[in-house]
């Protein structure tokens, strides 16, 4: 069978490896040298992604049967364009568009269904601001990339125009701070024949006393009450079967303050940065990417089931200084599912306005075991 897969970065390289251990031609596009792009020089076409009819041009002749894209919120249109022409299974531009691809279209469909949200506007000027502190965001940028914290004009001067450089519509989002006292939760799911499934979810903040900039620890169960979760997953199954996306993986952020539970992002694609790839198959037991790739090649929406979920701890790290046999000594600890140490010098997406130097992705079969596995590690990094 021969596949297209859009946009073929290095965080798509487990889809590439699943793709190829099913027997798949996998035909990529991408405008920039990567460990995918080098390993299938063949059968891959250097070009932008959203110049869609060249990338239509180079796949017409190859007898493409399915299309595949995760984890990139940019590659969500192109993708459907590219599909809607070679005639391949795709979802359609009205359900997409309701999601995290176009922002503020995502709000206003939220609002449409009575789900909260931190207020919303699409701003030009630091006076249009309504109350401080709040942030800023593209409309339509992936992995968390110009996302800013105002709390003053200064801050605006400075953050606006960088901002803009990560959207291509150059439509900047303005939303209210969440409350200090909240919490913020993501939810990873599966939809097949518009039905959605609830797979995990994780508590996102900062643990331990050490320079980061991002955490999620799963499961989430382990951290709030059942109502509150079964809550989340109703929240989320509405939202996802409303907009009639056909299929995919989706990832959410949810936050919730006092009784409360408000949408902050939902996208139609698995979770960025090894969430889908690496944490979801580790912590529910199964691949994801099984259940979609049945699904298109056979039209049977086939759900999985999850057993009982393991303790996962994703972590990023600002500037770190390690020598090289620390590194090598903690990527060979057993419970080390992977540590990616300055792995910026590689061709992951950079982000200027929320650096991660370092990663560190731990399991365990409880939250004791996961807690003793992470000061094992980072009796090294402190």
């Amino acid at each position: 069978m021969n596949v297209f897969l859009l946009p073929a970065s290095n965080y798509q390289t487990k889809l590439y490896n699943f793709l190829k251990s099913k027997g798949c031609v996998v035909f990529t596009i991408n405008p920039e040298e990567n460990c995918i792009t080098k390993d299938n020089e063949k059968n891959h076409f250097y070009c932008d992604i959203f110049d869609v009819d060249k990338v239509v041009g180079f796949l017409k002749d190859k007898n493409i049967e399915l299309g595949f894209s995760d984890q990139s919120d940019i590659a969500i249109i192109p993708f459907v364009e590219i599909c809607t022409k070679l005639n391949l299974k795709h979802n359609s531009k009205e359900s997409i568009f309701n999601f995290s691809c176009d922002k503020k279209s995502m709000y206003d469909f939220a609002s449409s269904l009575g789900i909260n949200h931190f207020g919303s506007q699409v701003i030009e000027s630091f006076d249009q601001i309504k109350k401080l502190p709040a942030v800023i965001k593209p409309s339509d940028s992936t992995n968390s990339r110009g996302v800013c914290r105002i709390d003053s004009k200064e801050d605006f001067d400075n953050s606006f125009c960088e901002s803009k450089i990560f959207s291509r519509s150059k439509k900047i989002i303005c939303q209210e701070l969440a409350p200090k006292d909240s919490l913020q939760v993501t939810v990873e799911g599966i939809c097949l024949n518009n039905k959605h499934m609830n797979l995990t979810a994780s508590l996102k903040g900062s643990y331990w006393k050490i320079a980061i900039t991002s955490c999620l620890k799963y499961p989430l169960s382990n951290y709030v009450d059942k109502d509150t979760l079964d809550k989340i997953y109703l929240i989320n199954n509405k939202f996802v079967e409303k907009t009639g996306l056909d299929y995919g993986l989706t990832h959410a952020e949810y936050i919730l303050n006092k009784d409360e539970i408000y949408l902050n992002e939902i996208a139609c694609r698995g979770g960025g940065f090894k969430i889908t790839s690496d944490i979801v198959p580790y912590v529910c037991g199964f691949d994801p990417y099984d259940y979609i790739f049945n699904y298109l090649k056979t039209g049977v929406a086939k759900f999985p089931k999850v057993e009982k979920e393991k303790f996962a701890l994703m972590k990023f790290y600002k500037k770190i200084d390690l020598k090289e046999e620390v590194v090598k000594k903690i990527s060979k600890m057993n419970f080390v599912l992977d540590f990616g140490y300055d792995f910026c010098k590689k061709e992951y997406v950079r982000n200027n306005t929320n650096p991660r130097h370092s990663y560190l992705l731990i399991g365990g079969f409880d939250e004791k075991e996961l807690d003793a596995n992470i000061k094992k590690v980072e009796k090294y990094i402190i």
